[in-house]
């Protein structure tokens, strides 16, 4: 008798010498499930193999050789006439690039499927995981046989026996939350993709109304124990481990948003590398993450070299000996494409720093991406989002790009922020995202009801000192109990003409969420930073509490006022890089 492993070689030469149709395993896969769907779409731009015009998805299936599967052994390139190759090999990535661009153009979702995918159990569990990502009823298996799955992908054989037992329907909301019966943890249990469930606690939070312990309540009173723990969570130092580095990594919000993501669901965050030009930020980034190594540098100076050219000397000493990266993580410079920059707005030379990450791409290769900017960055005119993903896409990841509101995800404000994600290993859906993580946002008073008593003069409690100006138009908000200032208690260029400046110069609501926290939040004349309750702007911890940073996570307060409020307005909320994390890892 073969023994197992002697058995599954044999089943693979076997499986090898009939795949004549990689195809026909795809659509094995989606009529298994009950999946409705059209092939060889000819009226479509690339022809998609798979088609579901109702739902507007697409499956392109490659062949590893003519389309250049980037890392495969089988794009490999013939010895002879090699510029006859190369110039073959370019013009079928270049009309690979402009058909998806039409597809997306169309509305169309698209999966790129290559074709060593199908020769493996273990890659075909990875398919059927991206195959439920593109049609959300399929179900992902729990627990699939390696020989079984090949079989059934192969020869359309169903082994009905142990299906039953051996997969799963994963929940629309990945979270859940509950009480333990003392009622002194607050549990939050996520459920991953090959059907395990982790569970981490909360304690110290506020708690609720008797007979209110609906989901989504508990899911509110988590957030709140989250910003008021003041001790970092305890992580088991066995746990399997995810290595990160970030660029433009600021005080390290992002890789803060991952941690969490990853304590969420088991694992253990390794932040190997941050790259900023800011060493104040960098220095609060080392106090939180201090085996990360930290560099402060210009990123074109470390990452110099041109989009598919060979590595340069300083990238080889910058990121030659970082091994494996499980997660790229960066938030390029913004204010070249932010609404309130009206000198460089869309054409600014800065924009053109977000297509470094893809740059990293191409020499690291991290299993996967994810890059935030604001959301106006999508009309930057030298095309920095498209030029980024084209090439990302063109190494073999799946890419896909939309814009994320911090406020829907559970944070204490509205922020709405463009987000690029690419991965090896899935294909993330944004409107699959929003509904799965979607909750009300926390109020301002939720998020700093605790602090009106911890004003003090010290840099981080301490608020911002108005002028008489300031202090009178205060008073007046107060006295008239209102949250817009009128015209006429505003500087002179708001009276003359009609202005949609409304916030500015406001005052917070305490039972909504705030309005984009900036770096102007010490100012009343900088958006609406005023006190809902007390007669004063908002203090750099307030402000933090409003961006999702917990207390656990520490400033270098060596600083003055203006860089911890440079470091606190110009992160993206942790809530947000915490949500997209967890769909990526878990």
């Amino acid at each position: 008798m073969l023994s197992t492993t002697a058995a599954r070689s044999a089943l693979m030469s076997r499986v090898r010498q009939k795949n004549t149709a990689p195809e026909l395993s795809v659509r094995f896969l989606l009529k298994a499930r009950g999946i409705k769907f059209s092939t060889n779409a000819a009226d479509l731009p690339g022809s998609p193999d798979i088609c579901d015009r109702v739902g507007k998805r697409a499956v392109l299936i490659n062949g590893c050789f003519w389309h250049r599967h980037a890392g495969c052994r089988a794009a490999s390139t013939p010895k002879s006439n090699e510029s006859f190759w190369a110039e073959k090999f370019l013009a079928n990535m270049r009309r690979d690039r402009k058909n998806m661009r039409a597809l997306r153009r169309l509305g169309y979702r698209v999966l790129v499927v290559w074709e060593c995918q199908l020769r493996s159990s273990r890659r075909l569990r990875r398919l059927r995981s991206r195959l439920a990502v593109l049609f959300p009823n399929i179900p992902i298996p729990a627990r699939i046989d390696s020989d079984r799955a090949v079989n059934e992908a192969r020869t359309g054989h169903i082994d009905r026996t142990s299906r039953a037992v051996s997969e799963v329907r994963v929940t629309a909301k990945p979270e859940r939350f509950s009480i333990s019966k003392d009622g002194a943890q607050l549990r939050r249990t996520i459920q991953r993709f090959d059907g395990r469930k982790h569970t981490t606690v909360f304690e110290g939070f506020p708690r609720p109304k008797k007979g209110l312990h609906q989901d989504r309540v508990l899911a509110t009173l988590a957030d709140v124990a989250f910003l008021r723990q003041d001790e970092w969570p305890t992580i088991d130092p066995d746990a399997p481990v995810v290595r990160s580095v970030d660029l433009f990594s600021g005080c390290g919000l992002m890789t803060l948003g991952v941690w969490e993501a990853c304590r969420a669901i088991g694992l253990r965050l390794e932040p190997v590398q941050a790259v900023d030009v800011n060493s104040v930020a960098l220095r609060t980034y080392k106090l939180n993450f201090p085996d990360a190594t930290t560099i402060c540098q210009d990123i074109d100076s470390i990452l110099d070299g041109d989009l598919g050219a060979a590595l340069t000397d300083a990238e080889k000493h910058s990121f030659g000996n970082l091994g494996t990266v499980d997660l790229l993580i960066g938030g390029p410079p913004c204010q070249g494409n932010s609404d309130l920059n009206n000198y460089t707005r869309r054409s600014d030379p800065k924009n053109r720093l977000y297509e470094r990450m893809a740059r990293f791409c191409e020499i690291v290769r991290p299993t996967h991406v994810i890059v935030e900017n604001v959301s106006a960055v999508l009309h930057d005119r030298g095309g920095a989002v498209r030029n980024t993903a084209d090439v990302i896409r063109a190494l073999g990841y799946n890419v896909n790009h939309g814009v994320l509101d911090s406020g829907a995800l559970g944070a204490p404000q509205r922020r709405k922020r463009h987000v690029l994600v690419a991965s090896k290993e899935r294909l993330i859906d944004f409107q699959d995202l929003r509904s799965r993580y979607s909750r009300p946002p926390l109020t301002v008073g939720q998020a700093i009801a605790d602090l009106r008593n911890r004003v003090d003069d010290s840099v981080f409690d301490g608020a911002g000192h108005p002028t008489d100006k300031s202090l009178r138009r205060i008073d007046h908000l107060f006295d008239k109990n209102i949250y817009d200032l009128p015209d006429r208690y505003r500087p002179v260029c708001h009276r003359e003409k009609e202005h949609s400046y409304r916030s500015v110069y406001g005052r917070m609501h305490w039972d909504r969420p705030a309005q984009t926290i900036t770096s102007g939040f010490t100012c009343m004349g900088q958006g609406r930073y005023v006190h809902p309750k007390d007669r004063r702007t908002i203090t750099p911890h307030e402000a933090a509490r409003l961006q999702s940073i917990p207390d656990f996570f520490h400033f270098d307060l060596g600083t003055r006022r203006t860089a911890l409020a440079e470091m606190i307005g110009n992160a993206v909320p942790s809530k947000l890089t915490y949500v997209v994390a967890l769909e990526l890892l878990r």
